[in-house]
């Protein structure tokens, strides 16, 4: 007997200015998007309180969701240094949220996502968007609508959760 029980995914592209995430349903192969958003953090705000509305955001969802895996992108930077250690704050954040509920963790490099979304490592994003939403098939028209009108942040999230879905969990 097939396992009629959905997997419920989480994918996180950590960002501190913005953090995108989306939350997939799979059950008997069937992928579903069930929400996706983008926590845009305030600059006016302390460093701190940022990372507050991130934490709180996401332990919001890991109650509502309840997600077994969660896929997240790997750190990459070229030039800001910055930057660069304020996501990886994040991404510490985020990785002790997932642990404290339990949620296995997968990181994939932008390349391994890009691949895994549209065959094409060095794919753009406006082939990422393309390829997400013929991905997600039939979703309701208000969820597609607001996937279309979304940043890159949760189209990168999507394409995160997607990799996830293909991915087997390593042990």
């Amino acid at each position: 007997m097939v396992n009629s029980v959905p997997s419920i995914i989480l994918g996180i592209d950590p960002g501190y200015d913005r953090f995108g995430w989306a939350v997939l349903s799979v059950t008997q192969g069937q992928v579903v998007l069930l929400n996706c958003g983008c926590v845009e953090t305030d600059r006016k705000k302390s460093r701190l309180e940022r990372y507050a509305q991130i934490q709180q955001t996401l332990k919001q969802l890991l109650d509502r969701y309840r997600p077994t895996k969660a896929g997240m992108e790997q750190l990459f930077f070229s030039k800001n240094v910055t930057t660069a250690l304020a996501v990886a704050e994040i991404r510490g954040l985020t990785i002790a949220c997932l642990l404290e509920h339990q949620v296995s963790i997968e990181e994939f490099n932008p390349g391994t996502i890009k691949s895994c979304v549209t065959g094409n490592g060095r794919a753009d994003k406006t082939a990422m968007r393309k390829m997400v939403l013929l991905q997600l098939g039939n979703i309701p028209l208000a969820l597609r609508q607001k996937v279309e009108q979304e940043i890159d942040d949760t189209i990168d999230a999507i394409g995160v959760a997607l990799t996830a879905v293909r991915t087997p969990t390593s042990v």
